[in-house]
């Protein structure tokens, strides 16, 4: 017994309801559930076997005074009679009463055990409150009522005596009255000491009266009979040949009959609240199954779809009745990755719980996605179906890839600034080391000149030595290129030092804040960093507005700004592949009210009209091993919407595309930008 201060036939009804509730459970999740009483001892179970074994999980209960524990994977594998999952007290007036536990993964069981420990606590309390006025009503304060309807010269008088001491006995001395005194206060039988047709008169009104139908009538004469049977409860004839040992078992007997129907009137009550709370459950578990994060598809033995909560159409795209009696593997599995998951059915088709795994699925119109899928055996009577719990990955594998480039831009934005700063420094040396010598060789060149003029008085000989040594030293060329080979060198140096500068710009580590950013020379550091993609390719022409400083985060922008640009690089060359021609790549900003729009063109084939919904997609792309990862687009738009901000592109198939990014100068609200 679930609680000793309840009285049986209410523990009985506590337990049915418990045994529905288990079943929607099993049924519904494919979890295994049980209800513990307060020692520890399993009193109810879908697994049958576990009924009178000890609960661990209960014991840590008591043991702890906790409200709920939690049996992990590694406590279960160390205790054959213990099971993953949780647990939770359940609880009347304060006291706790019984346990509820579940089977299962602590993220799935943890809220449904705590939902069903306080759904049985309400409904062990509702039925604590019901049971205290039936149960007075039958503590035997009160005795039972006989209305007896008799003529003034009754022979049956003399035998009345002894039901008077056990019996509430009130008298009528005719039907009107007896009729009268029935419906002010409805008696648990009715005696009538008269066999004429005032008797089944008698008998017609109670059966017209609700109150009173039921109520037991003994007809007391020779022909009491026929009238006895026109009561609509139980009619007994007693003729007057008996005696008062009769009389009184007749009379044991009609009150024994109306407390059976006092009886089977709660019993129905109860029922009748059991239904409820049935019907109550189902809809609370339903509504639970409803508000899940995560696809559940309720599948036949043959795999056919049987039924899906909201969040499965969401996840597929179809409604219920849509794939209702299709196959699971056909209809929400790709091509791909159907024949791998008939095998792992297959291969564990007896196993209550099939691992996760990764696969792809498949939505309404073909697209296809990352899911995870695990199956758990729902055993519901003669057959064995499936319920198949999807998760959709696309957002957690975009997060993921966002955290990896995020972390990977970080450590190259480290290392590029750490690098400029060291090279920084040299190229300083050099740039004014060059300086120099350009100074020094203009100085050298001039004093050359005027030794050549001053020659002219020198005696023979020594001119000649002085032409000898300006041939050997070809003091002619070196004055004709050197000064060149100083200005190229000077122009190399200013080319590093405009690299190195963009590197900063572009790869600085970013701010955990927005700061206010110069647009246009974040698209030209970018420009500087992609040159080496575009500039065998295609001609670069930017058209920069002028542009008030926008709030934002100015790494993530520059990698949206860096990805386009080598997709416009990459769309160019495959057209201008095998030519001597080059594309165009055209940068252009303005502002347009609080916004600002940055618009990146190119020369290349354009999109082509059947993957032009997938662009934006993780993972797809058209390029080949080694030139992309499908992720470039997919991270550019997510950055954007961070900002506020949106990403749409115009194409035409063979001019070319043009991406357009428009950002709000304010940049996000603290807290939604990345």
């Amino acid at each position: 017994m679930l609680a000793p201060y309840f009285r049986m036939p209410f523990d009985q009804r506590f337990l049915r309801v418990v045994d529905r509730f288990l079943l929607l459970v099993k049924e519904e999740t494919g979890f295994d559930g049980l209800v513990s009483d307060e020692t520890g001892t399993i009193v109810r179970s879908t697994a049958a076997e576990r009924v009178g074994q000890s609960h661990p999980g209960a014991h840590k209960i008591v043991r702890y005074e906790e409200d709920e524990y939690l049996v992990s994977a590694a406590e279960a594998a160390a205790n054959p009679l213990a099971r993953e999952g949780m647990s939770c007290s359940i609880a009347v007036g304060g006291r706790r009463v019984g346990i509820f536990g579940i089977d299962g993964k602590e993220e799935t069981t943890r809220p449904l055990a705590r939902l069903a420990s306080v759904l049985l606590s309400n409904w062990l309390s509702e039925l604590e409150r019901e049971a205290a006025p039936q149960s007075a009503a039958r503590d035997g304060t009160r005795r039972e009522r006989v209305l007896w309807i008799h003529p003034p010269a009754s022979p049956w008088l003399a035998s009345i005596g002894t039901l008077r001491e056990r019996y509430d006995l009130v008298e009528a001395g005719d039907f009107a009255q007896g009729i009268a005194l029935a419906r002010a206060a409805v008696p648990d039988v009715v005696l009538c000491d008269r066999d004429d047709e005032d008797a089944s008169w008698l008998a017609g009104e109670m059966k017209a009266d609700r109150a009173l139908r039921a109520v037991p009538m003994v007809v007391l004469g020779d022909a009491a009979q026929r009238h006895a049977e026109r009561s609509c409860g139980v009619g007994v004839a007693a003729p007057s040949c008996f005696g008062s040992a009769y009389l009184e078992a007749l009379v044991d007997s009609a009150v024994r009959i109306s407390r059976m129907k006092d009886d089977l009137r709660a019993e129905q009550e109860s029922l009748g609240r059991m239904i409820t709370h049935s019907a109550r459950s189902e809809a609370r578990l339903r509504a639970v199954v409803e508000s899940a994060l995560d696809g559940i598809v309720l599948l036949g033995p043959d795999r056919k779809i049987e039924g899906m909560n909201a969040a499965a159409e969401r996840i597929f795209g179809f409604t219920q009745g849509e794939v209702a009696g299709q196959d699971f593997v056909d209809a929400f599995v790709a091509a791909g990755s159907r024949a791998a998951v008939v095998d792992a059915i297959q291969q564990r088709r007896h196993a209550a719980v099939h691992g996760a795994s990764m696969f792809s699925g498949l939505r309404r119109g073909g697209q296809e996605f990352p899911m995870e899928c695990s199956l758990t055996r729902l055993e519901t009577g003669a057959s064995a179906g499936r319920c198949a719990f999807v998760r959709d990955l696309t957002e957690s594998r975009r997060m993921q890839v966002e955290l990896h480039q995020a972390q990977k831009l970080e450590a190259v934005g480290q290392l590029a600034a750490g690098i400029a700063h060291e090279i920084n420094t040299p190229i300083q040396f050099i740039g004014d080391n060059t300086q120099f010598l350009q100074d020094a060789f203009s100085g050298l060149s001039t004093f050359a000149d005027l030794l050549g003029r001053c020659a002219e008085a020198l005696p023979p000989e020594s001119r000649e030595e002085l032409r000898r040594a300006e041939e050997q030293l070809d003091l002619a060329y070196l004055r004709e290129q050197v000064p060149g080979t100083i200005a190229r060198t000077l122009q190399g140096v200013q080319r590093v030092a405009t690299i190195v500068r963009a590197m900063k710009e572009f790869a600085h580590p970013d701010q955990h804040e927005m700061v206010a950013t110069d647009l246009n020379r974040s698209l030209q550091a970018t420009l500087e960093v992609a040159r080496n993609e575009y500039k065998y390719v295609a001609e670069v022409a930017t058209e920069l507005g002028e542009l008030p400083l926008v709030t934002c985060h100015a790494g993530d922008l520059n990698q949206v700004f860096l990805n386009i640009i080598v997709n416009a690089a990459h769309a160019v060359g495959d057209v201008v592949k095998g030519t001597q021609e080059k594309g165009k790549i055209s940068v252009v900003t303005r502002r347009e009210g609080d916004h600002v729009l940055v618009s990146i063109s190119d020369t290349g084939a354009g999109i082509p009209e059947e993957i032009r919904t997938k662009v934006y997609d993780p993972f797809f792309t058209t390029k080949g091993v080694g030139r992309g990862t499908g992720q470039g687009l997919a991270i550019a738009r997510s950055i954007v919407g961070k900002h506020r901000g949106s990403i749409h592109f115009a194409t035409e198939k063979g001019k070319g595309t043009t991406f357009f990014i428009r950002l709000p100068i304010e940049g996000a609200t603290p807290g939604v930008a990345a």
